[in-house]
């Protein structure tokens, strides 16, 4: 899912795939600007915690309704690219736990 999506494309993506992946790229916003500088973490996030939301919302209705359409049944997951700038593998374990505690990501997956 690209940050900032649409509403309708979300739900659609999330009837049909098993999981849904926002890929937050590099571990830091310093690492975007030097790297890609027209990706923000703040739009990501905003679009991970949508996600989120989403899979909440249709988690407690398909608790009441069991027909209920599911959305992404797998949960979320997200990708980091490591070894591109000398940010410290403690930064980017902290990152990755971040995400996970925050928007409950099922995997991080590095590249």
């Amino acid at each position: 899912m690209l940050p900032g999506v649409s509403r309708s494309l979300l739900d659609d993506a999330g009837r049909w795939a098993d999981r849904l992946s926002v890929n937050i790229e590099l571990p830091t916003q310093a690492d975007l600007d030097r790297l890609a500088p027209e990706k923000r973490h703040a739009s990501t996030e905003q679009t991970m915690g949508e996600v989120h939301e989403r899979i909440d919302a249709h988690t407690a209705e398909r608790r009441a309704s069991p027909r209920a359409p599911r959305f992404a049944p797998a949960g979320q997951s997200t990708q980091m690219i490591v070894g591109a700038t000398d940010t410290a593998d403690a930064q980017i374990i902290g990152t990755a736990a971040r995400l996970y505690r925050s928007h409950e990501l099922r995997r991080v997956y590095y590249r």
